[in-house]
């Protein structure tokens, strides 16, 4: 009976001695490394397992990328990487090797500047500042991408989901109540104080990735039931959602050759009023002063990054634009090219109001854009490997100038 009382017991010892090692030592020095397809199962530490930087954590003088799916890289060299290794695929890598200093991004898909610029930086640096093998100190650098292709829309698509409709009367005439949905929206209130299992991120990840493996076996086990349902009765097959390089819905000319897309492009939201407009930016605005405020000893710049509608020369007519808020869907690329100017006048004197320091990344990606698509072929919304690498140049300079103000340059004729 002692004998198996003290073989229990050793057990029980040997097993939390050995899991106690996973995660104070394996497990860490697997998270740089994790292949991209895992990166999701990390929950809070899934920042540190970017490959943009050279350990776990990053050094001290650290960049920091925050905003929309740009931020977070996008586009075909992403959709081109092998999700089973951990490969670079957006400026955030090209930056890195650039420069040498370590860099991260919190971006994600589908945000404006309240949760690209907020809540998202919130989160993470609440998560890691508490995880204590994993804490990770401010940013010397902080890129602030301002996308105008949909960042005005998502600001208004979030206040509008805030107040379950739209914003009371006179909302955006008053900054403070402006300041207060954004606090609201983006303050994060950490659950319950820090405990010895808040730090344990590899049973954690081990609990993700077997919850997640599993909804995907089951998602993809009904994706293939359903195929062959459909096969058998003969039913109709959807069409392949591909660019057509027929199409005329936009037709561009790069290098003295047309070149088609399917389908209307992003824009610097042309279809919004000059009412809305103005309120989406007092957004950016507050959001950025709240940016400021969390990262008060980090030097902030704002990166206003184009649509792919701004950079191209048409081949034929107007250009077909994408719209989130109903309106005209077709516009002259000079009208774009002004709208483009003006948005980025504004965005401009906003990062100067909040003593924060600007680039305007427009010139150099048309200049590349008219002989070399900086988008595409596959996704026309973000940019391509050769758009990633002339951002990340552009960065670059920016860090090697850091007395320069940054000013828009003008892409409209006339």
């Amino acid at each position: 009976m002692k004998t198996a009382l003290t073989n229990a017991i050793l057990i029980v010892v040997s097993s939390v001695l050995t899991w106690v090692a996973v995660e104070l030592a394996i497990f860490p020095a697997l998270v740089p490394h994790m292949p991209l397809r895992l990166h999701d199962y990390l929950g809070e530490i899934e920042p540190l397992a970017q490959s943009s930087k050279e350990g776990l954590v990053p050094k001290a003088d650290w960049i920091l990328l925050v905003g929309d799916s740009y931020a977070k890289g996008n586009g075909d060299w992403l959709l081109a990487a092998d999700q089973d290794a951990n490969p670079p695929f957006q400026a955030a890598h090209v930056l890195h090797a650039l420069t040498g200093r370590d860099v991260m991004n919190l971006g994600l898909p589908g945000v404006g500047s309240i949760y690209g610029w907020n809540r998202l930086p919130e989160e993470y640096m609440t998560w890691l500042g508490k995880a204590w093998r994993y804490r990770v100190e401010a940013p010397s650098v902080l890129f602030a991408y301002f996308y105008e292709g949909n960042d005005l829309n998502d600001n208004l698509r979030r206040v509008r989901a805030h107040f379950n409709g739209e914003a009371p009367l006179g909302f955006f005439a008053d900054p403070s109540a402006v300041a207060r949905v954004i606090e609201d929206e983006a303050a994060y209130r950490h659950k319950g104080k820090r405990t010895l299992l808040y730090d344990l991120f590899a049973a954690k990840f081990v609990r993700n990735l077997v919850k997640g493996e599993w909804r995907n076996a089951r998602q993809e086990a009904e994706a293939s039931r359903s195929q062959m349902e459909a096969r058998t009765m003969d039913g109709p097959q959807a069409p392949p959602t591909a660019l057509n390089p027929g199409s005329s819905d936009n037709a561009f000319r790069v290098a003295g050759r047309a070149q088609s897309v399917t389908g209307g492009l992003q824009s610097p939201a042309m279809e919004l009023s000059d009412e809305q407009t103005a309120a989406s930016l007092l957004v950016v605005d507050r959001a950025l002063a709240r940016l400021r405020q969390q990262f008060p000893d980090t030097r902030t710049v704002v990166v206003y990054l184009p649509a792919p509608l701004s950079l191209y020369d048409p081949a034929a007519g107007d250009f077909l634009v994408q719209t989130y808020q109903g309106g005209p869907n077709r516009f002259s690329a000079q009208a774009i090219r002004r709208r483009s100017d003006d948005l980025c006048r504004s965005v401009r004197a906003i990062a100067g109001a909040q003593k924060a320091g600007f680039i305007d990344a427009r010139g150099p990606l048309r200049d590349v854009a008219r002989s070399n698509p900086v988008h595409g072929p596959r996704d026309w919304k973000h940019l391509n490997r050769l758009g990633q690498e002339v951002l990340a140049g552009i960065l670059a300079g920016k860090l090697a100038s850091p007395d320069a103000s940054g000013s828009c340059g003008r892409l409209a004729d006339g």
